[in-house]
């Protein structure tokens, strides 16, 4: 398991959707025509140094829908699934002290479908553990 799929199964368990249904990790397939993806985006791996205990990961989640009014919606509830969210443990195990939005959700593209993608960046600060890794 990695930071970013636990981050994935968090989203779910906040009903933002279903992991490999319409919620995919680091890839956003072209079916269903709505769905959403999170895609790992750096960060710094030893913040204020290394005795620091966190890592900081950057995260992205894009956000796809038919029109550009549906994509910003669901990009919008996604927001507020995460929005400066703070202690959570994530699938029993990953430890985050918290989720800041970098970025409001912000239009992305027109895929090949001309479907709108949305786009929302987030800071997270999570425990460091080797058993957690990008």
């Amino acid at each position: 398991m990695s930071w970013l799929t636990d981050f994935a199964e968090y989203l779910e368990d906040q009903g933002a959707g279903t992991v490999g249904t319409n919620l995919f990790v680091n890839r956003l397939p072209d079916s269903p025509a709505v769905a959403a993806a999170v895609y790992d985006a750096g960060g710094d791996p030893s913040p204020h140094g290394v005795d620091v205990p966190w890592y900081e990961h950057q995260a992205e989640i894009r956000v796809r829908a038919a029109s550009f009014a549906a994509a910003q919606t669901a990009a919008d509830t996604y927001l507020n699934k995460i929005d400066h969210k703070q202690n959570i443990t994530m699938n029993g195990s990953t430890v985050v002290h918290w989720i800041r939005p970098v970025t409001a959700p912000a239009f992305l593209e027109y895929d090949k479908e001309r479907r709108a993608v949305f786009l929302i960046r987030v800071i997270m600060h999570v425990q460091r553990s080797e058993l957690y890794t990008a």
